[in-house]
């Protein structure tokens, strides 16, 4: 509680009525809500998606890393997350992509990557590994175009080149092309 007092020139005295103060210096808590922990087939570009406890503003680092090696894969800038909600549904959403499919990862958040009104800092996630906030992306997969027009080989088309096309998702690897042989 504050009370001012104020003493002009004269030595009159005014004093204010009292004044009461919180001062916030509780840091903001987050609950790490997408990918899932442990997720096994999050997506090669997707959301990392963080709920506070409170309303903050990011300024810091994300990265996400390789469990294979421990490599930083990407780094995210928290001063481009997405800020929605208020209060205890405060969510900040950072945009990824480019990430390799069938791999296990994990995010590490630097202390200080976001912060209250407040100027309190969040703790951040620095545990590493499956211990901490990890995902696997999912397996890439292929899907193959209309062969043949109708998905039939015939007679006529048996013993010839046919071009192949199709889809992969859940990948950002090269694309390799190779041959595929048919016997019957």
């Amino acid at each position: 509680r504050f009370t001012a007092r104020i003493t002009d020139a004269a030595g009159n005295v005014r004093q204010t009525n009292d004044i009461a103060v919180t001062i916030d210096s509780s840091a903001p808590n987050a609950t790490l809500i997408a990918p899932i922990d442990g997720e096994l087939s999050a997506g090669a570009s997707g959301q990392l998606v963080l709920q506070f406890s409170e309303e903050v503003t990011g300024v810091g680092s994300v990265k996400i890393m390789r469990l294979t090696d421990n490599g930083t894969a990407l780094t995210l800038n928290a001063a481009q997350a997405v800020i929605s909600g208020s209060g205890l549904q405060t969510q900040a959403v950072l945009y990824y992509s480019a990430l390799q499919g069938a791999t296990p990862y994990y995010v590490l958040i630097d202390e200080g990557a976001f912060f209250d009104a407040a100027g309190n800092a969040y703790a951040g996630q620095k545990v590493a590994g499956l211990g901490g906030w990890d995902f696997r992306t999912a397996d890439p997969s292929l899907s193959i175009d209309t062969v043949a027009g109708d998905n039939r080989i015939n007679a006529l088309e048996n013993g010839q080149i046919l071009d192949l096309s199709g889809t992969i998702t859940g990948s950002s690897a090269p694309i390799i092309s190779g041959s595929v042989s048919y016997t019957h």
